[in-house]
């Protein structure tokens, strides 16, 4: 079969699927370049469509420029690219217009550098808070690792003393845990329990409708963040910021992964491994160095 005619019905069997105009487009426009890149190379028909001509077209979109723009394709772009030529090849296979084995292998996905707020900025934000209760937020967040949400459904019966350590009571996406804390965010968290209302972080004033104030909500809490960013002359102040950068720390510290996990609620190790990455080749070398020197105290 011609590849425009192979083309132009695949794009009229997702119309007729109902699929949305805006996916329609997509296929259509993906499909369009693939088919004018294989007119360049000698390709009309779907029977020449091969394991190495699938990979060229591959190749072209990965490190060529794009055929409509002339600019080069982002990697996300290059992996929608991918994905249309693939749903198109299964369509053709269906119907034994391409061999079987004939796959769109997806590129890999590029590892972003998380942005990890040091310990200046964090006490930079800090600083600029107006309230005792937006201190003890950034601080909350920063010392213990607790996502958004966990912060904010927070109670006073969540403070745990258990002898001299102390503890939040956490009930997180893998279930509840206890999450150790400083004595010194311990005594500033029970502080605001003294304020009333049941959960922790309260507004700080009463609101028009009820007359009293009300539990902190999630939207509330990040353009609080984002204004202590701005007021600090801090970048990228967000809550989860505050967690990529207390897992950092805890990492770079030598902490056990394991027990780290635990602190977080990681359900598992691989999220660690996947997502932190970023630690420089410095941060290896330390901890060798750290690990090194621990089995030379140990033998002598």
């Amino acid at each position: 079969m011609k590849l425009s005619t192979a083309v132009s019905d695949f794009v009229s069997s997702k119309q007729a699927q109902g699929l949305s105009p805006r996916s329609v487009d997509q296929y259509s426009g993906v499909l369009r370049l693939f088919e004018q890149w294989c007119a360049t190379n000698g390709i009309a028909a779907t029977e020449q469509l091969d394991q190495r001509v699938i990979d060229r077209w591959q190749a072209h979109v990965l490190s060529d420029v794009s055929l409509r723009t002339h600019k080069a394709l982002s990697r996300a772009s290059a992996r929608t690219y991918v994905r249309v030529t693939g749903i198109f090849l299964r369509w053709c296979q269906a119907d034994d217009l391409v061999g079987p084995k004939v796959k769109a292998k997806q590129p890999k996905k590029e590892k972003k550098l998380l942005r990890v707020l040091t310990r200046e900025e964090i006490d930079k934000l800090e600083a600029v808070a107006d309230s005792e209760r937006d201190k003890v937020v950034v601080r909350t967040l920063a010392d213990s690792g607790v996502r958004l949400s966990e912060l904010l459904n927070l109670r006073a019966s969540d403070l745990i003393l258990s002898g001299r350590q102390h503890f939040l009571r956490v009930d997180g996406k893998s279930g509840p845990r206890q999450v150790p804390v400083s004595p010194g965010l311990f005594i500033r968290l029970r502080r605001l329990a003294h304020r009333g209302g049941d959960q922790l972080f309260m507004t700080n004033r009463a609101s028009h409708k009820t007359g009293q104030v009300e539990p902190l909500r999630p939207r509330s809490l990040q353009n609080m963040l984002v204004a202590l960013g701005q007021r600090a002359d801090v970048e990228g102040v967000h809550a989860h910021a505050f967690r990529h950068a207390f897992i950092t720390r805890a990492l770079r510290s030598g902490m056990n992964v394991v027990v780290l996990k635990d602190i977080v609620g990681h359900s598992d190790l691989s999220q660690i491994s996947n997502t932190y990455s970023h630690l420089l080749p410095g941060d290896h070398y330390e901890a060798l160095l750290r690990m090194l020197s621990s089995e030379s105290s140990s033998g002598k």
